[in-house]
């Protein structure tokens, strides 16, 4: 409670006892008698500041008597239910200026002008406000975010405001302003919040309700006289009305990553089987759920599936005809010339028209990437290989222990226990002197899509190149180290990650805990538990919120204030308001979003492309979204709009509007 001092009796109290009162150390007698001897009131010291009066107005001393606001601001004797008491509360205080009410903050700036007829205090960063004769909503920065249409309006608590209607009904407003629990219960003078929970009444009933409007438990109390409850009319409730959004029809029970503009997808039959198809991105099933398991395609140049039925696998082209049938025990997601095949364990190989071109008689090979390929059979316990064509002929019968496939002209082949490399000619193009193992040798050999001319190897444990004459360009020196992308390869020296270029020069340092390799100019590092996204030249620039998958840089920030989520650009110029339940991370320019337990999509300028309609959503690549609605999943664009046929729900959900966070279109 507020405490006045008069003058005479502080300045006897204070001769007794000079120090009265210290506030941060420093002595305050010689503001308090400055304060006493000036001004008609002065109160207790707040942030180590006097507030005193003058002809009724307040204005604020510092504790050595130093005026820091002359008397300013008005007593307040409006007939308010909540008088302007000038207390800092949640780091604002309320004040009255020519009969109106405003805010100044800690540093007396007045950061909300005095213009409204009533004002309660703020709470979880929001205030409630009157202006002619209604109640709505303010955030700290002095923008509304419920509009003016309530005849009374409570503090928020738990992530939610009580507000009252012209029927002295009592609803709930959440963060955004927007009505979320109807105006269905009774007006009270006090609401108990607790854990989360709030008491509320209905026809003499005490209801307990959460959050979201969700009753927990009833109690009954002694009846009361009932009210009329008559259905709100004001302008947010027609808006409600009429915000209605199709949402995606969702007939699928799985539904994978777009690859290649191909996504497999899963429904289970009549007898609860999951029984495996084949969507495109524009929406056709061109695979129909028939199959208990589908792979592929796995690059561009691969234009096939994998099918497997009754412990069986064969191939259906991607237009979906069939390629081969379910022959055989394995089909092999390696090589774009030829396709591998297993049967009675015995490999052989099919050509792109579906004939078995080469009979299955080998016990190991490797994929036909090039016009040959190595094979290998055992002969007296021996596991020979040799080098085929695609007539199955024999060009070569070195003595290799193994032999993995070519990639651009280059094959790696291991002998006496060391690795080299091998030309299309089958001529040796350096000596065999690299020891990485054999699973080794397959992860760094996996680099189709660098278009390098340095190949990574090993020796001794360390990690170096040589180009495609052999020549050892750059010594093995490394930890670890990736093919060269973009001009770059990820190394590993002292147990961090860096990068060099295609000189050697190590041209950003090992410094980073994580790292990917470079993608359009940008690579994604993690130094100390924060995330970055990092240019050819070796600057940083924070990005907590990117996928690791991301082809795209977004130079949006994800920011929190008080367990809610919003944007900021890289000026820190806000987009969004917080008030996000939470949003995911940025891949290819677009994140996941939450909004009161509902997903959508939310692009790199605060812009809500995707409504917050679904149970669940998830990145498919390719710029599409998997979509979840009672346990069953659909395909929308950036857009929001679906790529299947069929009937879309209508679902009423509430936008957000220009003069709320302006980022909806």
């Amino acid at each position: 409670m507020k405490k006045r001092f008069f003058p005479l009796i502080l300045t006897l109290a204070m001769s007794f006892n000079s120090s009265f009162s210290q506030e941060n150390s420093i002595p305050v007698s010689l503001g308090m008698r400055i304060a006493t001897l000036r001004y008609a009131e002065v109160d207790l010291p707040q942030n180590g500041m006097l507030p005193v009066w003058q002809s009724d107005k307040c204005g604020f001393l510092s504790l050595n008597g130093e005026m820091l606001l002359k008397p300013t601001y008005e007593k307040d004797k409006s007939n308010s239910k909540i008088p302007a008491d000038y207390q800092f509360r949640n780091g604002y205080m309320r004040v009255i200026k020519d009969g109106k009410y405003g805010y100044i903050d800690t540093n007396l700036k007045e950061t909300i002008a005095c213009q409204y007829d009533d004002a309660r205090d703020f709470s979880e960063g929001k205030a409630a406000v009157k202006s002619n004769g209604l109640w709505g909503y303010i955030n700290e920065q002095g923008k509304v975010i419920a509009n003016f249409g309530y005849k009374e309006a409570y503090p928020y608590s738990c992530g939610m405001a009580a507000v009252v209607n012209e029927n002295d009904s009592l609803g709930f407003v959440d963060s955004f302003g927007l009505l979320i629990v109807p105006f269905s219960y009774d007006k009270v003078e006090n609401l108990k919040y607790v854990d989360s929970v709030c008491i509320v009444r209905k026809n003499g009933e005490q209801i307990v309700i959460d959050t979201r409007g969700n009753v927990l438990e009833t109690t009954i109390t002694p009846p009361r006289s009932k009210m009329t409850m008559i259905n709100n009319k004001s302008q947010l409730e027609k808006l409600r009305a009429t915000a209605l959004y199709d949402q995606a029809p969702t007939p699928f029970d799985e539904l994978g990553v777009f690859n290649n503009g191909y996504a497999i997808v899963m429904q289970k039959n009549a007898a609860g089987k999951k029984k495996y198809g084949v969507l495109t991105s524009k929406g056709k099933i061109v695979v129909p759920c028939e199959y208990d398991q589908i792979e592929g395609p796995f690059s561009s140049a691969v234009e096939y599936f994998i099918v497997e039925k009754d412990g069986l696998r064969g191939a259906i082209k991607t237009d979906g005809s069939a390629l081969f049938p379910c022959d055989y025990q394995k089909v092999f997601s390696v090589g774009s010339e030829m396709i591998m095949v297993q049967k009675d364990g015995l490999l052989g190989f099919i050509n792109k028209k579906g004939e078995l071109a080469i009979p299955c008689k080998y016990e190991d090979a490797a994929a036909f990437n090039a016009s040959v390929t190595g094979v290998s059979a055992w002969k007296k316990d021996k596991k020979v290989w040799n080098f085929i064509n695609q007539k199955g002929e024999v060009v070569a019968t070195p003595e290799y222990e193994e032999i993995l496939p070519f990639c651009n002209g280059i094959c790696p082949v291991k002998k006496k226990g060391k690795w080299g490399f091998v030309n299309e000619e089958m001529k040796p193009i350096s000596s065999f002197k690299y020891d990485y193992s054999f699973s080794d040798v397959r992860e760094k050999w996996s680099f189709q899509w660098s278009k390098s001319d340095l190949i990574p190897v090993s020796k001794e444990g360390k990690y170096g190149f040589i180009n495609h004459q052999g020549k050892e360009i750059i010594p093995c020196q490394y930890e670890d180290a990736l093919a060269f992308i973009g001009g770059f390869a990820r190394v590993q020296k002292g147990g961090k990650y860096g990068y060099i270029n295609e000189k050697g020069e190590l041209v950003i340092s090992c410094k980073y805990d994580k790292a990917t390799s470079f993608r359009n100019g940008f690579a994604i590092v993690t130094r100390g538990g924060s995330k970055y996204t990092l240019d050819a030249a070796g600057v940083e620039k924070s990005n907590q919120n990117i996928s690791e998958n991301s082809d795209v840089v977004c130079p949006s920030q994800v920011v929190e204030k008080n367990g809610l989520y919003g944007m900021k650009d890289e000026n820190g110029k806000m987009l969004t308001d917080c008030v996000f339940d939470e949003i995911g991370s940025f891949e290819n320019g677009y994140a996941p979003l939450k909004i009161v337990n509902k997903w959508g999509v939310i692009d790199c300028s605060g812009k809500i492309v995707v409504p917050c309609l679904y149970d669940d959503i998830k990145n498919n690549g390719e710029n599409l979204f998997s979509v979840k609605v009672a346990g069953k999943r659909g395909v929308v664009d950036v857009a929001g709009k679906s790529l299947l046929q069929g009937d879309a729900k209508k679902v009423n959900w509430i936008p957000l509007t220009e003069d709320k966070l302006n980022i909806i279109r």
